[in-house]
């Protein structure tokens, strides 16, 4: 008779807890960071208009068709790697064109706290090596990474 009573004050017990385990609907309807709806208040002012212009860009309508990235290594594919040269480029210059040098205060706060990656550490996350054939998968996969 005891067991009986303490199965049905078990049961009891864990009755409210099964009720309570449904899973409540989202209470948010929309997007509450309301990103969109200042941007188009700003549109419809002058010099705001402005600043908005000169920080953000559209979006393209029509995307260019995708390039991979190891097409550039492709005619290079089986040559030996002779020497891999590790050259230290500052925040004056650009990875695509260093001829071109950008002096502005932003450029030489950076290259003031900057300080160099070290040669052996670059060698080491390389997926290429020297005297070995180039892949241009690795290739491409080394510059993504």
């Amino acid at each position: 008779m005891r067991t009986g009573r303490f199965i049905v004050f078990l049961a009891v017990l864990a009755l409210p807890g099964m009720l309570f385990a449904q899973e409540k609907k989202d209470t948010v309807s929309q997007d509450t960071t309301k990103v969109q709806h200042v941007i188009e208040n700003i549109k419809n002012a002058k010099v705001p208009k402005r600043l908005l212009k000169s920080i953000t860009r559209k979006s393209q309508t029509n995307p260019t068709q995708a390039v991979k990235s190891e097409d550039a290594f492709i005619p290079f594919e089986g040559k030996i790697i002779r020497h891999i040269e590790v050259r230290h480029i500052g925040f004056d210059r650009t990875v695509y064109d260093t001829t071109r040098n950008i002096k502005n205060t932003v450029s030489r706060i950076g290259n003031a706290l900057h300080s160099n990656s070290k040669e052996w550490l670059i060698r080491d996350n390389l997926f290429i090596r020297e005297n070995k054939a180039l892949n241009p998968h690795k290739m491409a996969d080394n510059e993504r990474y």
